[in-house]
C-alpha cells in the first residue's frame, strides 16, 4: 500500500479526515479572522491550507506504520490496521483533539 492508497483507505474508513478538517478548518478561520481585513485568506484558501496539512497528517502517519507493518502488500496492511484498531484510535484522539492555544 502506497501513501495515495493508504489515504484513500483511510477516507473510506473511517471519520478522521472529516473530524480532521472540521477542526483544522474552524482554527484557521478564527486566525484568519484576527488577520488584518487586507491580508485575510479566502475560504478556499483556507480550504487548500487545511487539505495540505491533513496531506501532512497522513503521509507521517503513513511513514510511521511502515516501520512497523513492513510491506507494501495491501492485505497486510488492512489486517494490521484492523488487528491494531488503528483507525478507531486514531478516530477518538482526532475528536478528543483540540488546537486551543491554551
Amino acid at each position: 500500500m502506497n501513501t495515495a492508497e493508504f489515504k484513500s483507505y483511510v477516507q473510506a474508513q473511517s471519520n478522521i479526515e472529516t473530524i480532521y478538517l472540521e477542526k483544522v478548518t474552524a482554527k484557521l478561520t478564527e486566525q484568519n479572522e484576527a488577520r488584518k481585513e487586507r491580508v485575510q485568506l479566502t475560504p478556499y484558501k483556507i480550504q487548500q491550507n487545511a487539505e495540505k496539512l491533513y496531506d501532512g497528517v497522513i503521509t507521517d502517519l503513513y511513514q510511521k506504520l511502515q516501520a512497523s507493518i513492513k510491506s507494501d502488500q495491501r492485505d497486510a496492511w488492512i489486517t494490521y490496521l484492523s488487528e491494531n484498531e488503528v483507525l478507531d484510535n486514531i478516530e477518538l484522539e482526532m475528536n478528543e483533539m483540540s488546537l486551543d492555544d491554551d
